[in-house]
């Protein structure tokens, strides 16, 4: 085999990441001697074996002890049955929501990865949760199409934006992005009809049909829901739809959901906290 013809198909910087991940993780050279010996920083070799991960290059699996696997499997069946879901996935919670946020972003990227086929539509709310999924995914397949599933909330937080995760999910996995110019909530039933006649959200709107899979937040009426912090609803429309079950992904306990659902609000028994999403969920 000719290294030199092998190489010489590779750019620079393919072989700098390609070097920066197999002196690192295969011969375990520490990263300040990696550094030195392909001439960067130690920020630098940090970027590099960054874009390793992100490429595939590098890719990272923790096993968990049986045990542990087995009270979350457990865990899960009981959920399962109880709700009627098809599919759950349970991980452990942390007491710090940021961190529990990120437990449910990487299970439910490892989710989407097991499904998502060549060619299929994915659509993307917004949220904090849904926005974890982001720096997990990878892309690794082709003619995927993204499409936004709601509207702007928060006019500070970004990066929960629905419009952000959309064109973030197309980016990373090297899909099409179709995205609604619009807030998710208008004043009155007139507002809401004079965009739909925009052609260019009525098309997208219309992509909801076909759509293969469909990744939204679950949600709570808590104090920290956008849609509580941006002053689009009134104390008593949130006593309103806290009556009728309502939770923030517009769903009621008898209504049913495609797909992923995203919960990443903890949920206390006498030993653990647990999160889940689920797929083809009914909330009972």
């Amino acid at each position: 085999m000719n290294l030199n013809k092998i190489f010489s198909k590779m750019d620079s910087k393919e072989l700098m990441i390609f070097e920066a991940a197999r002196l690192c993780y295969e011969l375990d050279i520490s990263q300040q001697e990696v550094a030195k010996t392909l001439g960067v920083s130690p920020a630098t070799l940090t970027r590099l074996l960054q874009k390793a991960k992100d490429l595939g290059i590098i890719k990272i699996t923790v096993q968990p002890p049986y045990e542990y696997f087995k009270g979350l499997d457990e865990l899960s069946q009981e959920v399962r049955k109880t709700l009627g879901i098809t599919e759950v996935i349970i991980v452990p919670a942390s007491s710090q929501i940021n961190v529990t946020r990120k437990e449910l972003g990487f299970a439910a990227c490892r989710w989407i990865s097991s499904i998502l086929t060549k060619g299929m539509k994915i659509g993307f709310s917004g949220g904090r949760s849904v926005a974890e999924i982001m720096p997990f995914l990878k892309r690794s397949l082709e003619d995927i199409q993204v499409v936004q599933l709601m509207g702007g909330v928060s006019p500070t937080e970004k990066t929960i934006q629905a419009d952000v995760i959309a064109r973030t999910a197309a980016d990373r996995l090297g899909g099409i992005c179709h995205v609604i110019h619009g807030p998710a909530i208008f004043p009155d039933e007139s507002s809401l009809a004079h965009l739909l006649k925009n052609k260019i959200v009525s098309d997208v709107i219309e992509q909801f049909d076909s759509l293969d899979v469909s990744i939204v937040g679950i949600g709570t009426l808590t104090t920290d829901n956008p849609l509580l912090q941006c002053g689009f609803l009134s104390d008593e429309e949130v006593k309103h739809l806290d009556r009728l079950g309502w939770c923030s992904g517009g769903r009621d306990r008898q209504s049913s959901c495609n797909n992923c659902c995203m919960q990443s609000t903890n949920t206390e028994d006498n030993h653990n906290r647990y999160i889940y999403c689920a797929r083809d969920c009914k909330i009972e």
